[in-house]
């Protein structure tokens, strides 16, 4: 029983002499800094952050919002025109193709269509 991992025939210890020996592996340990003195990012913060803290912030105002939502609509009214425009010119183009088109007559086409039939081939 078992999975087939366990049925395999395991090397004998000394199998491994002669070839490389397995390397020991060193503990490995780190120090973590509880308190923001010793913050290397603090004392030398990358120059994008320094840029970003040395310019000034004035505090938003209604008025500022009300400004921004009046410029915000009247961009989406403008290219809200400036679709409708862009369709009105698409179906006049479109009306300008069909008219120049020779439009068939119903004889042409009858003449290029073959005649329907109703009949079932005779064996």
């Amino acid at each position: 029983m078992g999975c087939g991992g366990s049925t395999a025939v395991q090397p004998a210890p000394d199998a491994f002499k002669g070839r490389m020996s397995p390397i020991p592996q060193s503990p490995v340990a780190f120090e973590v800094a509880l308190d923001d003195a010793d913050n290397l990012v603090k004392k030398h913060p990358p120059k994008r952050i320094q840029r970003l803290a040395e310019q000034p912030t004035s505090p938003i105002t209604h008025q500022d919002i009300v400004e921004k939502l009046a410029e915000a609509e009247a961009r989406r009214l403008q290219i809200l025109h400036q679709r409708i425009l862009s369709a009105k010119q698409e179906a006049e183009r479109v009306e300008a193709a069909k008219a120049r088109k020779p439009l068939m007559s119903n004889e042409d086409q009858e003449c290029e269509m073959p005649p329907e039939t109703n009949e079932i081939p005779a064996e």
